[in-house]
């Protein structure tokens, strides 16, 4: 395996879900260039959050008529979502060289010691579970909510922006029961590429944090091999420099843990 994809290649989750949410993250050293499909990916991905957020918010802000609590009530968790998505995605591509430089520096450790990339995968595997879980429930429950109003049709005939579960603007209010349906897909679609694009941020800096804790336990395994050794033919020099060992790994962690985060 090459030196480069150690940190890649210790969560394949994180690899799917960072590509499914299109946000392609950095997750080696050097640039990556895009395939054709995943630039085709990334643009379906995003015309579709794009098209749900700005529908959303002009339909809550400006053509719904709502009270403003009605507006909190049915517009405030989709927003925030948004809010919780787009702000941390761009200070991250702000970051990309500086996440670039961390991950380099974490593959340069992880290729000297087969010992410590176990310790990173014995890290990671227990929260994957979780987190696949997680994603799951979230999905199901935020593609349901948008899709309640689907049991309107059997009632009404024409539709109002208020209908949608979010407010939302689509031309031609109001609307015959097949741009309604429309407008509930696009919902059910763009609210669960919102809803994983902000977990997979999670995921991601989650993964950063795993491998940063995985070093640590590192750290604490070779300072407890250098201060339990029996064997009399061990001399002092040999333990002291299994010490220094262990500060200078240590000094590197905590380097680390400041660089970016």
């Amino acid at each position: 395996m090459e030196r480069t994809r150690y940190f890649r290649s210790s969560n394949p989750f994180n690899i799917f879900v960072n590509f499914f949410s299109g946000n392609i993250l950095p997750l080696s050293e050097e640039k990556a260039e895009l395939t054709f499909f995943t630039i085709l990916w990334v643009i379906f991905v995003w015309s579709v959050k794009i098209m749900t957020m700005s529908s959303v918010i002009s339909g809550s802000l400006y053509f719904a008529n709502l009270t403003i609590r009605e507006r909190i009530n049915k517009s405030g968790p989709g927003l925030s979502v948004c809010i919780e998505l787009v702000i941390p995605l761009v200070y991250l591509n702000l970051r990309r060289e500086d996440l670039r430089n961390l991950i380099k520096k974490y593959n340069t450790i992880l290729v000297d010691s087969d010992e410590l990339k176990k310790l990173v995968l014995n890290t990671i595997e227990p929260y994957k579970k979780g987190l696949k879980l997680y994603i799951a429930a979230c999905v199901i429950a935020v593609a349901s909510w948008s899709a309640t109003p689907i049991f309107l049709i059997s009632h009404n005939d024409q539709f109002t922006y208020a209908d949608f579960a979010a407010p939302a603007y689509l031309p031609g209010a109001p609307f015959s029961s097949k741009v309604f349906i429309a407008g509930i897909i696009l919902q059910v679609v763009g609210s669960s590429f919102i809803t994983i694009g902000k977990i997979s941020i999670d995921i991601y800096i989650s993964h950063f944090i795993a491998v940063l804790t995985a070093q640590y336990k590192y750290v604490r395994t070779l300072m407890t091999e250098a201060l339990s050794r029996e064997n009399d033919q061990e001399d002092e020099s040999s333990v002291i420099q299994s010490l220094r060992k262990c500060i200078t790994h240590h000094c590197a962690v905590i380097e680390y843990s400041f660089f970016v985060f």
